[in-house]
């Protein structure tokens, strides 16, 4: 596939991806899905792995459980649990520990599963944050509220000082996806624990063709990305080298929310770039 034409497009920082003459070939069609809304089930799972304790209550598209110091609201595919309230000056703990080792084993324990004996040691709160015992605690905790997919991978994306953010990145169909990250953020292993992101439940919809790869070059060329962009910088320059390209997932935000297939280019820079690679872009 040859080099496209340089693109002159504020949307995407007038950035230009430049192909070799050749990159591997993608199929003609793949499998769209659809994210399925939560119901009650996956709302008190949820909210029960997260120590939010209360009574679940409808609201506009979804439904929500408040205990006075946490909310967890539920809108279709997507979760979110926030503060509601200023913890004291001491940082007292907020119920919905992480428990390093309960579940781990367990591909899908039930709503409020225990576990008396971790396999990993024990997260004691006057430690400072343990990098390897943290990945395997949130891993328990997304599989204890629901949040797991048949695998993710996770990346602890800040750290500071014992406050802790980890991604939650799902692989679905054996595709890595763009768009239904979830996020998990706490201080220590029992403080402050709240997040945001998406049901990785899926339902099949059948087979979509795909543009080709030149094509998808011309619309990241046009501005039309998913998920990250690249920097934008005086010593990168305008110009892009495409090096790689794979099929992932990305989602598309309609109601309910739509995985589709896209295409994933690999830059020069150690970055990636997505766009979708089915003919609707919405």
């Amino acid at each position: 596939m040859s080099a496209g034409t340089k693109a002159n497009n504020p949307h995407n920082g007038n950035i230009h991806y430049q192909a070799p003459k050749s990159l591997a070939a993608m199929a003609k069609q793949a499998r769209v899905y659809r994210l399925r809304p939560a119901g009650d089930r996956e709302v008190r799972r949820l909210a029960t792995a997260f120590g939010v304790r209360g009574q679940i209550s409808a609201q506009t598209g979804g439904h929500y459980i408040d205990d006075g110091s946490r909310r967890v609201t539920v809108t279709e595919s997507e979760w979110s649990v926030i503060r509601t309230q200023t913890p004291e000056p001491s940082g007292s703990s907020i119920s919905g520990h992480l428990a390093p080792g309960c579940g781990a084993t367990r591909p899908t324990p039930s709503a409020g599963d225990d576990c008396d004996e971790p396999s990993e040691p024990k997260w004691e709160t006057s430690q400072p944050v343990d990098r390897k015992v943290l990945l395997f605690a949130v891993r328990n905790l997304a599989l204890r509220a629901g949040i797991e997919a048949e695998y993710s991978a996770l990346s602890l994306v800040a750290i500071r000082g014992r406050a802790w953010t980890v991604r939650l990145t799902p692989v679905i169909a054996g595709l890595s996806t763009v768009g239904i990250d979830s996020l998990v953020s706490g201080v220590g292993p029992n403080k402050l624990l709240e997040g945001r992101g998406f049901f990785p439940h899926i339902v099949p919809q059948g087979r979509a063709p795909l543009i080709s790869v030149s094509a998808g070059l011309q619309r990241l060329d046009q501005g039309l990305v998913i998920g990250p962009s690249p920097r934008i910088s005086r010593r990168l320059g305008a110009t892009r080298k495409v090096v790689t390209v794979k099929m992932t997932l990305a989602v598309l935000p309609a109601k309910p929310a739509r995985l589709v297939p896209a295409y994933q280019f690999g830059l020069d820079t150690g970055e990636a770039v997505t766009t979708v690679a089915v003919t609707e872009t919405r």
